[in-house]
């Protein structure tokens, strides 16, 4: 019998544990039934936006007269509670998400890939010439240009794209030279890549 082990990412990296898959599902059900639409959506997609509604949703959830699922819903708010930026719950085998790097290695979650996918279409919009380059390309050379521009975006009113815009930028300005985003989790790499292997994030 395998177990398939499950955790909590955040921006920063690894935040704590799940248990296995079969608990896992259980409890999937539990938010799918009583949860309402950002938990639905850390249900669907693996990942969520960490704001207040999502921590007042989380306390509105009825108690379960189920041992099991109330133990791992207290260790789920606990880990979500100490998360920061974008949530995502994984196996670590088949997650959607995208991760940012430097030529130093990793430096953070960005969210899953339909939620870069909508903030690459706001990017592409209202982006400079730098940060279309960086939503095409998927890899961009950091500067005091780029960062200027990232200054200068056009702030948009749906909150979920303002906030993934305030994560990104956090994490551009804690990269060094080169920065890119890829759909693999590699904590081991640290070399500058070459344009050749830049995937597109679109």
């Amino acid at each position: 019998m395998v177990i398939i082990p499950y955790c909590i990412y955040d921006m920063y990296g690894y935040v704590g544990d799940l248990p296995n898959a079969t608990w896992v599902c259980a409890l999937d059900r539990y938010l799918e039934e009583h949860g309402s639409t950002l938990l639905k959506e850390f249900v669907e997609e693996g990942s969520v936006n960490k704001s207040p509604a999502l921590m007042k949703e989380l306390a509105a959830l009825p108690t379960s007269e189920d041992p099991a699922v109330k133990g791992m819903l207290e260790n789920l708010i606990t880990l979500i509670e100490k998360s920061q930026g974008v949530v995502i719950c994984t196996n670590e085998v088949d997650i959607d998400a995208r991760y940012l790097y430097d030529t130093q290695g990793y430096v953070g979650n960005l969210g899953s890939g339909s939620d870069i996918a909508l903030l690459n279409e706001y990017l592409e919009k209202h982006g400079a010439d730098l940060i279309k380059e960086f939503v095409k390309n998927g890899s961009v050379k950091k500067s005091t240009k780029l960062m200027k521009e990232f200054e200068t975006l056009q702030v948009p009113e749906n909150p979920d794209i303002r906030y993934m815009i305030d994560n990104l930028v956090l994490l551009v300005k804690k990269s060094r030279k080169v920065i890119t985003i890829i759909d693999r989790f590699d904590a081991d790499k640290g070399e500058e890549p070459n344009d050749t292997s830049i995937p597109s994030l679109i």
